[in-house]
Formats: C-alpha cells, structure tokens, sequence
C-alpha cells in the first residue's frame, strides 16, 4: 500500500512539471522507466510467495 501511495504521489508532482528544454522531458521518461522497472522487479520478489 505504501508503494502504492509513493507511486501517486510521484505522478501528482510529475503532472505540475513545465518542460524548459528537451532533456526534461527525457528526465521525466527515465524516471517512469526507472520506475516500472522497480516495480517489475518487487513483482519477481513476490512471485515465489
């Protein structure tokens, strides 16, 4: 649940972001990749349960 709440919260603050220049933009795709790729990987955590 708590994960659950982080992830809101991360794309609440995401949603206010103004784009300066093309890297923010690539920032911000690095950082949902970074984050499926966590949750992808708490999921094989949870497989074995």
């Amino acid at each position: 649940m708590v994960i659950l709440a982080v992830i809101i919260e991360f794309f609440r603050a995401v949603v206010d972001i103004r784009f300066a220049t093309p890297l923010d933009a690539i920032y911000l795709a690095l950082s949902v990749l970074a984050l499926a790729a966590a949750i992808y990987l708490m999921s094989l955590g949870h497989k074995g349960e």
